[in-house]
């Protein structure tokens, strides 16, 4: 099951939503004999390049000491691409499975950069009803809990890839991590925010 949500307004309205809509499909759902193993959580951004499509350099947008992106990439122009993933621990609550994927494409002759962040928490018990599901095992394992620590994880990481100065331009200190805005002075990527959680 999926809750896919483009006109993403803030976080807490974006996780409200989801958990509504996925608990109206559960309770039709006959989770004694299918449970639930993961929630997954995906967040897609999209960067446009404003100028010269030679000038276009993954630089002006990621730190060089990120540890996600390889090295060849900032010498690569306008096109290349880096997909890794990784697991995390979840408390002891289970594991998460980090899938990033980073590309530099020309779209309508615009050298974009999008970044796919899509984390699956595996649960260590699988949950045979939408109760069990909601009822937290401790302070980190509730459905909810669950979803805000694969935000945090998806924050924590494109702060970790963006530069300060891109992470200030979207709005990233904040609450609402999704804040597009074109560059005042027209030149260097901006914002173009193309998903949310699913």
């Amino acid at each position: 099951m999926s809750v896919s949500i483009l006109d993403y307004e803030s976080w807490e309205i974006a996780r409200r939503d989801s958990i509504t809509y996925m608990l109206t499909v559960m309770s039709h759902l006959p989770l004694d004999a299918n449970p639930i193993m993961a929630a997954n959580l995906q967040f897609i951004n999209r960067y446009a390049f404003s100028g010269d499509l030679g000038a276009a350099n993954a630089s002006l947008l990621f730190q060089d000491d990120n540890k996600y992106i390889a090295e060849r990439c900032f010498t690569a122009g306008p096109l290349w691409h880096c997909h890794t993933g990784w697991f995390d621990d979840a408390h002891g609550c289970g594991r998460v499975l980090n899938h990033l994927n980073v590309a530099s494409t020309v779209v309508d002759q615009c050298p974009t950069i999008t970044i796919d962040h899509n984390a699956v928490f595996q649960l260590n018990a699988p949950r045979q009803s939408t109760d069990a599901l909601l009822k937290p095992l401790d302070e980190n394992a509730g459905f909810d809990a669950i979803l805000d620590q694969l935000h945090d994880r998806s924050k924590m990481i494109l702060c970790d890839l963006l530069t300060p100065e891109m992470s200030i331009k979207i709005g990233l200190q904040n609450d609402d991590l999704y804040v597009a805005g074109r560059p005042s002075d027209g030149s260097g990527y901006w914002n173009r925010y193309t998903g949310t959680p699913v």
